[in-house]
């Protein structure tokens, strides 16, 4: 049986470089992945300032870190991010996109989904997120267990929410907070 190349991953920070929260960020990252992919070749780019962006071709996954920019808005360092996934989709098809926070709401207007300020001014702290059909089977803790969890607990810090899916997205949480409604 012939042994598995190592999972490839590019990380875009998107939070402004050269700072200990940007280092912060990275070190999670690459801490994570340590855990989960111990053989991974992880390279981390910033998008933000150096406009630097992976070949999509040369990695298996391309994470999107969360940002301190408007997903929304039409800066050129967030209309790059957003090229960057629609090329990346059309010319690296098998290449797989995380993305966190920022970088989820980044990659939902990429591909037709609509960011847009939380109406009731930024949400902070631990909140309650009720999870979807398909949430509960993503955070399902065993395999083949039919007891789902519904709800879990996070950290939030958000100004925005993804209030239009794209069309063929399916969400793993309910976009109603609890403290909007």
């Amino acid at each position: 049986m012939a042994a598995h190349a190592p999972l490839r991953i590019a990380v875009l920070i998107n939070t402004p470089p050269g700072n200990e929260f940007w280092n912060d960020v990275r070190g999670s990252y690459r801490d994570a992945f340590d855990v989960i992919a111990p053989n991974a070749q992880v390279d981390m780019y910033d998008p933000v300032f150096e406009g630097s962006f992976p070949n999509p071709q040369n990695y298996d996954l391309i994470v999107l870190s969360g940002g301190k920019a408007d997903a929304s808005s039409s800066e050129p360092c967030v209309l790059g991010v957003l090229d960057f996934l629609r090329r990346t989709a059309r010319e690296s098809p098998k290449t797989k996109i995380l993305g966190i926070c920022w970088g989820h709401q980044a990659i939902s207007r990429a591909f037709g989904g609509e960011v847009r300020a939380v109406p009731t001014g930024p949400i902070a702290g631990l909140e309650d997120v009720n999870l979807t059909e398909a949430g509960m089977k993503l955070f399902s803790t065993r395999s083949g267990v039919k007891a789902y969890v519904r709800c879990l607990m996070a950290a939030l810090w958000l100004f925005a929410l993804l209030m239009i899916l794209p069309k063929g997205y399916r969400s793993f949480m309910y976009e109603r907070w609890p403290n909007l409604e």
